[in-house]
């Protein structure tokens, strides 16, 4: 039986989406920011993921220039694609709490060495000198 509270990966995800859905579901579960609220932000971020990594085996087979009908050199199409994913990579990333400044946003420390169960491996960040807890 499968977690209700957990997102299930869509099939529509390329081969390198779901990779990065797999790596991505269990440490956001684990630390206790995953819920199935989350299935188009998280779907979009491996969306973004996937593309990125085909662009860039696009670009590793073809060159980041490309020959223009009349003979003069441009940027590849496939590197705009690839800049807009990794775009779309960072602002989703910050809406997931997949960096160490997102997180503290989110009002997470940093991840302990050994998991703590009643913070599901997280410190409290303190609040700023002078705010209410």
């Amino acid at each position: 039986m499968s977690d209700p509270g957990r997102p299930k990966c869509p099939i529509a995800l390329d081969p390198v989406a779901q990779d990065a859905w797999d790596l991505i579901v269990p440490e956001l579960e684990r630390i206790g920011l995953l819920t199935v609220l989350d299935l188009g932000t998280l779907a979009a971020f491996c969306v973004a993921y996937g593309q990125m990594g085909m662009t860039a085996e696009i670009l590793e087979r073809e060159g980041r220039l490309v020959t223009l009908p009349d003979g003069t050199p441009a940027v590849h199409p496939a590197q705009e694609i690839q800049f807009q994913a990794m775009d779309q990579i960072l602002v989703l990333g910050k809406a997931l709490g997949l960096s160490p400044a997102a997180r503290a946003r989110l009002g997470f420390g940093p991840l302990d060495e050994a998991p703590n169960p009643d913070r599901r491996g997280l410190r409290a960040v303190p609040p700023p000198e002078g705010e209410k807890k």
